[in-house]
């Protein structure tokens, strides 16, 4: 039973490379070279995966101490001692790689040898193959590491500002009031933008619920949402403004600064000066990004009712982004080295 197993085997093998041999059998280096006594020459070839390597090496005289095939970052292939000749050494390799030869001196006189190698590609794709090395650098790299925090999100924040009920009286007013109003806005340091609501009367408090009713059903879930300031949070945070729209009710004019003087004029004397933003409306809801504007402000009312006195709801709400950070372990390199070089297919 044993004789067969080994007899089945060895039919196979020469089977298999008599398949191979079927390929054209391509010459990679043939050399005639002298080595120097106790000098070691290795030489360097790239072969394809699945090729059959032969190997026939002369001596002039003598013989080698060692003759060693290496794979590259892999095992030895191939070893013989004290050497005289190698003829036809089949060898097989299972991945594309680079092998070394080894040729160790052995004696005190030098010797010339002559070396043979040829390869069998296993197929028409891998016959033409470049069996030239080309040899890259090796670096040695230290490296330390480091617990640093390192910015993982952004948030926003924001904080409720201003949420007041301001009378504004009319032309006619009993105690010879004016009909204008100043009301300053004081935006927390820190802060990079704000959202402003401001309406008049039932009517602008009744569309700001509507608004509020609106617009908690998207962002009830939120962290932190606080539904009174629902359309103010929505401008401020995705940009949506959920607002009813409204044609009754009384009107409002005014004008928002930045300037204390200019404010202070249009209080005293009623005189018309220029704003970052101003309008005429029954209610209206917008956000301010403007870098001189993230300061003390100032809302110019005017009343142009004559009989008529009007409440003025001012909502402010203002927002900043703020980096959440984690600690985690930071990997840096220390330093580089060079270590030598190492040989790969090119």
């Amino acid at each position: 039973m044993l004789k067969f197993l080994f007899s089945s085997l060895s039919i196979f093998y020469i089977s298999f490379l008599t398949s191979f041999a079927s390929s054209d059998t391509l010459v990679v280096a043939d050399i005639e070279q002298k080595l120097k006594s106790k000098d070691i020459d290795t030489l360097f070839y790239g072969f394809a995966a699945n090729d059959i390597v032969i190997i026939d090496l002369q001596l002039s005289r003598g013989e080698l101490k060692s003759f060693e095939v290496v794979e590259i970052g892999g095992n030895t292939l191939y070893k013989s001692i004290e050497s005289k000749s190698i003829e036809n050494k089949t060898l097989f390799v299972h991945r594309k790689c680079v092998l070394a030869l080894i040729l160790t001196h052995k004696g005190l006189r030098g010797k010339t040898y002559h070396l043979h190698l040829k390869r069998i590609p296993e197929n028409e794709k891998t016959k033409i193959f470049n069996t030239n090395v080309k040899f890259l650098p090796i670096y040695d790299t230290i490296y330390e590491f480091s617990n640093k925090k390192l910015v993982t999100r952004k948030d926003t924040v924001y904080e409720i500002v201003m949420d007041k009920t301001e009378r504004v009286h009319s032309f006619t007013s009993i105690n010879l009031a004016p009909n204008r109003s100043l009301v300053e806005i004081q935006i927390p340091k820190g802060y990079d933008y704000w959202t402003f609501w401001i309406s008049v009367g039932a009517e602008g408090r009744k569309a700001y619920k509507e608004s509020v009713k609106n617009i908690g059903k998207t962002l009830a879930s939120a962290a932190g949402f606080i539904p009174e300031y629902g359309p103010l949070i929505a401008l401020g945070i995705n940009g949506f403004i959920a607002v009813t729209d409204q044609s009754i009710g009384d009107n409002i004019i005014y004008g928002i600064t930045n300037k204390k003087a200019d404010a202070d004029k249009f209080l005293k004397f009623g005189d018309e000066i220029s704003y970052f933003k101003s309008g005429n409306v029954l209610k209206d809801i917008f956000k301010i990004t403007d870098e001189s504007m993230l300061k003390n402000v100032y809302l110019c009312l005017k009343n142009d009712n004559i009989r008529e006195s009007i409440d003025v709801d001012i909502k402010v709400v203002a927002f900043k982004i703020e980096n959440v950070t984690e600690s985690k372990i930071v990997k840096n390199i220390k330093s580089i080295s060079h270590k030598g070089t190492k040989p790969v297919n090119q």
